[in-house]
């Protein structure tokens, strides 16, 4: 199968995605087909593949446990809060009548087209025939895996557990790994794909598995991911005194301010 077979499966898949977003009148679906993706792809080559390997079944149990966790854990939050995500209500506002077709084309299509260019290092390493077995980059990249899948999934039970006993709009999550690290969550996401480069290079594929970390670091860091989080914060004074004291991603003690 061509590489832009792949990319045509991801594109129908997000097209599903986007007809289930018309159904239910929520966008923020598209969150949840992010990791399956990933997942989807991967799999099919897993199970298609003429040979395989402990170093490629170390890579597929990554994406598989990374992607399920996320996607269940965006679907439950978006089944708990019956709410469209802010970021998807506001594209709503100022779309106006362009919003489906925007929806489809930004939210799902290009989304989809991302996914794609991240996970090329993955396909083309569980694409091809390799003898390459279990060495330190693999060992070093499941260990640093592990790691970011901890502190990500922590995270995000942290976050949740605050939504849940919230009182005020003012309150801040600033206790657990959130008193290190004003987004933990994106750190463990980070870790976790520098280590599935990690992983990539020690199966032969050194300079192209750069393109899937570096990539979303980029989106994470300038574009989707901190930016507008911190965007929806900053109009609140506790989160202000925050950011002074606390590190934006690498999690590290609080700094201390003068009254």
């Amino acid at each position: 199968m061509a590489y832009l077979d792949y990319l045509a499966i991801i594109l129908a898949v997000s097209i599903i995605g986007y007809i289930i977003s018309l159904f239910i009148k929520n966008a923020s679906i598209a969150d949840v087909f992010w990791g399956l993706y990933f997942v989807l792809i991967t799999d099919y080559l897993l199970f298609s593949a003429r040979s395989l390997n402990t170093a490629k079944l170390t890579l597929a149990f990554v994406i598989n446990v990374w992607g399920f966790r996320l996607s269940f854990h965006i679907l439950g939050r978006l089944i708990k809060s019956k709410k469209e995500d802010r970021r998807y209500a506001d594209f709503r506002v100022k779309w106006g009548d362009k919003f489906n077709y925007r929806s489809l084309l930004q939210n799902f299509l290009f989304q989809g087209l991302l996914a794609f260019l991240i996970a090329l290092p993955i396909i083309i390493v569980l694409k091809r025939p390799s003898n390459i077995l279990i060495n330190w980059a693999v060992y070093g990249g499941f260990f640093v895996w592990l790691v970011g899948f901890m502190v990500e999934s922590l995270a995000d039970y942290q976050m949740t557990i605050f939504l849940k006993n919230k009182r005020g709009n003012n309150e801040i999550l600033d206790s657990g790994l959130w008193r290190y690290s004003r987004h933990p969550n994106y750190f463990g996401e980070l870790l976790s794909w520098w280590s599935i480069w990690l992983i990539c290079f020690g199966l032969n594929v050194p300079v192209l598995s750069l393109l899937s970390p570096l990539l979303l670091s980029v989106l994470i860091l300038f574009v989707s991911g901190v930016p507008l989080a911190e965007k929806r914060l900053r109009s609140n004074p506790k989160y202000e005194k925050y950011i002074l004291t606390t590190s934006v991603i690498i999690p590290w003690p609080p700094k201390k301010i003068n009254n």
